[in-house]
């Protein structure tokens, strides 16, 4: 009896396959059980139908599945055997990173680096994102407050992870810090009562 893919996910359907012998050459009547539990070595809960495949729905992640095969051939039962997989932690994934206000200012108080998540898993969020400014790393965090001046260049990256293990890495599109317009202040005239011959 043998259970595939050897290394399943939690979006991975299941199948089980047998040899099957009989001194008669009678037909192959052979019953199939699936069963599902929390430990290796636990009796399980009885999942599915008398089938040769299983729905990814039955179970979840970190849990062992079981197929136990029956030979039957017809008339009578024979032996049965059995196979075991434990269902593997998927990778999380992450997309659409862009980074806001998309038209920075030296006045602008902080970036922000935005994306979506997804875990088949429900895991927990625990991506890492990091921040480069005009080429190298200045930080990591889903905000960036600088300091940061006119021309500057800036972009985040995305490393996807739910705790556990690390999925794919995207990069967002990269922002050019705007020329922030000077100002004056304190204008005055001297001398401040003039005559008509004062420069």
């Amino acid at each position: 009896v043998d259970i595939s893919p050897n290394s399943p996910y939690t979006n991975t359907g299941l199948s089980c396959t047998h040899s099957y012998s009989d001194a008669d050459g009678d037909p192959d009547n052979s019953s199939y059980a699936w069963t599902v539990s929390n430990t290796q070595s636990g009796s399980g809960s009885s999942v599915g139908s008398n089938s040769s495949s299983l729905a990814s729905s039955n179970y979840t992640r970190d849990q062992w599945v079981t197929c136990t095969v029956t030979a039957n051939d017809g008339i009578t039962n024979g032996t049965s055997d059995s196979d075991q997989v434990q269902i593997l932690n998927s990778a999380p994934s992450v997309s659409g990173a862009n980074i806001t206000p998309s038209n920075p200012v030296n006045s602008t108080n902080s970036l922000t680096c935005n994306y979506s998540y997804s875990d088949i898993d429900s895991d927990g969020n625990s991506s890492v994102v990091t921040w480069y400014k005009n080429g190298s790393n200045v930080g990591n965090g889903n905000t960036y407050s600088g300091p940061y001046v006119g021309g500057d260049t800036l972009y985040c990256t995305v490393k996807a992870n739910d705790g556990t293990v690390d999925g794919n890495t995207i990069t967002a599109n990269t922002v050019t810090v705007g020329n922030t317009a000077p100002t004056v202040s304190g204008v005055d005239i001297s001398p401040n009562s003039p005559y008509t011959n004062t420069g």
